[in-house]
């Protein structure tokens, strides 16, 4: 069955030929590593494929793009496969899920860059602090976290993409402050409906207006206080 269609994406047989080359390489890597705790085809091809790319409307060819804690490559790795042309990180702390996403890249014959680091420390980094035109994070991180981890990456007008579920209003309620302080502001929220009553996602924009002081990123014991 061709789910891509049902949130309008229409992929030719090579692409859809990958997405299933990634769906059996994770599902063997998976009995080693632990990588997702979905196995089901079905399950997989729409929590995992179809939700990553439900952010591809804001995704524009040629863009640097990266992706914040991706695991085991989402959303940054299916949206490569639906548009070569971006410039991609994938950004990932665990040592292990790096060593998956670089053998994924053979597998697949896509590439990307992998970094094994932590996004506090990284974004520090001249080389990659505001270098990118989008950064997305569909990690589970509180949003008040998230942004301050995330929003240093990018360059002023471009947008950090927030992937969140349908509790999203009290974290956004409680991460205004941190946005703005961060150099940025909440363009807008749309709502996603996964295919097949598999859920609801929210994409929250959030716009880089002015530079992010350099205090930003703080140590994560910081970030984590209650107050800022």
């Amino acid at each position: 069955m061709n789910f891509f269609n049902k949130i309008g994406i229409n992929l030719n047989n090579n692409q859809i030929k990958i997405f299933e080359n990634y769906y059996n390489f994770l599902i063997e890597y998976n009995k080693k590593t632990n990588l997702t705790a979905i196995t089901n085809k079905n399950e997989i091809f729409i929590k995992h494929f179809i939700d990553s790319l439900t952010v591809s409307k804001f995704i524009k060819n040629s863009c640097k793009l990266i992706d914040i804690g991706t695991g085991a490559g989402f959303p940054g790795v299916p949206l490569k496969i639906l548009n070569s042309n971006i410039n991609l990180t994938l950004l990932e702390s665990s040592k292990k899920k790096c060593e998956f996403l670089k053998e994924l890249s053979g597998i697949l014959k896509i590439n990307f860059d992998i970094i094994n680091n932590r996004a506090e420390i990284l974004s520090k980094d001249l080389n990659y602090r505001e270098k990118f035109d989008i950064c997305v994070s569909r990690a589970v991180a509180n949003l008040r976290i998230l942004s301050e981890l995330c929003i240093p990456f990018i360059k002023i007008n471009g947008i950090f993409i927030a992937m969140k579920g349908p509790n999203f209003e009290i974290e956004l309620k409680n991460s205004v402050n941190i946005i703005q302080k961060l150099g940025c502001k909440i363009k807008n929220i749309e709502k996603i409906i996964l295919p097949y009553n598999f859920g609801t996602r929210y994409l929250i924009i959030i716009q880089k207006i002015k530079n992010t002081p350099k205090i930003y990123p703080r140590s994560f014991s910081q970030i984590k206080r209650i107050l800022d």
